[in-house]
């Protein structure tokens, strides 16, 4: 997937200006954003199947009211944005239920603007600081290095703690992907202000390959998964 939308952008790019950046020209939103769009429900529909295969095989010989779906689902819903219960899972201090909500809120604030707002936060003109693109672009990318940072900096120096004693490789493929991913986004817009169009163009094709890379395999087969499937752990 992620060398499929490299070959995409080498191959059918828009004009490539080199006297200035000119991101919307080299990628034209438009058609960026409809194929996030596509993309997404793609990975939506593989998603909900896969949940549904779970639901299936756990319940099959369990009859619950339908009722009870319905009146669970505000329950559902406040710990997917929450992540509420996690704090009591008994893992250890609250600030690991803070980073933990602190990386989703990132992850979550980053798909919004992708998918909700892309023609606005890719843009070619530069709003003022307190924008609010900027302003949310900036915390998602901030809290999504720094928490992923953080986590594996745990995972790999601090391997001891109990915490940890079920982690295996994909914990740490996967925030090494999401920590890539919003760094190559940041350094997208860093090569963007400072007005240099080869080294943007370079960095957006690798930041939106590594992007659909890390959620065509994290989003609806990888540990990602979880925070759809079981928003909550058990005490």
């Amino acid at each position: 997937m992620t060398l499929g939308i490299v070959l995409l952008f080498l191959f059918g790019h828009g004009p490539v200006i080199t006297d200035r950046v000119a991101l919307n020209s080299f990628a034209p939103p438009h058609l960026v954003h409809t194929g996030d769009q596509i993309m997404f429900g793609i990975l939506g529909f593989l998603l909900l199947s896969n949940g549904f295969l779970m639901y299936r095989g756990i319940m099959k010989d369990t009859k619950v009211p339908i009722l009870t779906y319905i009146t669970q689902a505000p329950v559902f819903l406040l710990h997917y944005l929450t992540q509420k219960r996690w704090r009591k899972c008994g893992t250890g201090p609250s600030s690991r239920w803070t980073r933990h909500f602190i990386l989703f809120s990132g992850y979550i604030t980053m798909e919004v603007l992708i998918i909700g707002f892309l023609e606005v936060f890719q843009t070619d003109v530069v709003h003022p600081f307190w924008h609010p693109t900027r302003i949310f672009g900036y915390y998602a990318t901030v809290a999504l290095m720094l928490i992923s940072g953080n986590m594996l900096y745990s995972r790999w120096v601090l391997k001891k703690e109990k915490l940890h004693r079920y982690s295996d490789f994909t914990d740490i493929f996967f925030l090494i992907l999401l920590f890539t991913a919003a760094f190559t986004g940041i350094l997208v817009h860093i090569f963007r202000l400072s007005g240099w169009p080869i080294a943007t163009y370079t960095i957006y094709t690798l930041h939106v390959s590594m992007v659909v890379g890390m959620l065509s395999i994290m989003l609806p087969f990888g540990k990602l998964s979880h925070l759809f499937y079981r928003p909550w752990p058990s005490s």
